[in-house]
C-alpha cells in the first residue's frame, strides 16, 4: 500500500486521518452491509396414533458486530411524544376547568382556548423532536469508518 503523507487536497483521494488507509466506507454502508432480515415458513405433519399438522411463520434478523458498532443513532418517535405531551396538557387543563368553573359558557370557551393551546404546544414539540432527529440522522451521514484502524471520522473538505 502507498503512503498517502504527501496527498495533496486537490487530488481528492479519500482516506483516514489517522492511519492514512484508503479501505474506509460510509457508516451507513457498513451498517447495511452487515444486517439482514430473513422470513421462513415451516410445515410439519406426523402420524402416529392420530393425525397433526403444524404450520409455523417466523422472521429473524442477523448482525454482524460491526454493523451493531456503526448503528444508525436511535431516534424517537416525534408523533408518540406530541401525542403524549397533548393527553397530559389536555388532562390538566380539564381538571383545572371543571373544578374552578361552574358557568357553562365560560368553561366552553376554556376548554376550546385549552384545545387549540394544547395542539400548538404538540405541535411545537413534534417539529423540535422531528428536528433533532434530522439532525443526529445527518450527522451520521457524514461518517466514515476505517477498517484498518476502526477509527470513526468525517471527510475532511
Amino acid at each position: 500500500m502507498e503512503n498517502n503523507d504527501n496527498i495533496a487536497p486537490s487530488q481528492n483521494i479519500h482516506f483516514c486521518p489517522s492511519c492514512k488507509s484508503e479501505n474506509i466506507q460510509k457508516l451507513s454502508l457498513a451498517y447495511m452491509s452487515g444486517a439482514s432480515k430473513t422470513k421462513g415458513v415451516g410445515i410439519g405433519a406426523g402420524m402416529g396414533g392420530g393425525v397433526g399438522l403444524g404450520v409455523g411463520v417466523g422472521m429473524a434478523s442477523n448482525q454482524t458486530l460491526l454493523s451493531s458498532m456503526v448503528a444508525p443513532p436511535k431516534i424517537s418517535s416525534p408523533f408518540a411524544m406530541a401525542l403524549l405531551i397533548w393527553a397530559l396538557i389536555m388532562m390538566a387543563g380539564v381538571f383545572a376547568i371543571l373544578i374552578e368553573i361552574s358557568n357553562d359558557t365560560l368553561t366552553f370557551v376554556l376548554m376550546t382556548v385549552l384545545l387549540f393551546a394544547s395542539l400548538w404546544c404538540a405541535s411545537k414539540f413534534y417539529h423540535w423532536i422531528d428536528s433533532g432527529n434530522k439532525a443526529k440522522t445527518k450527522e451520521y451521514n457524514k461518517k466514515y469508518i476505517c477498517f484498518r484502524c476502526s477509527n470513526i471520522f468525517e471527510l475532511a473538505q
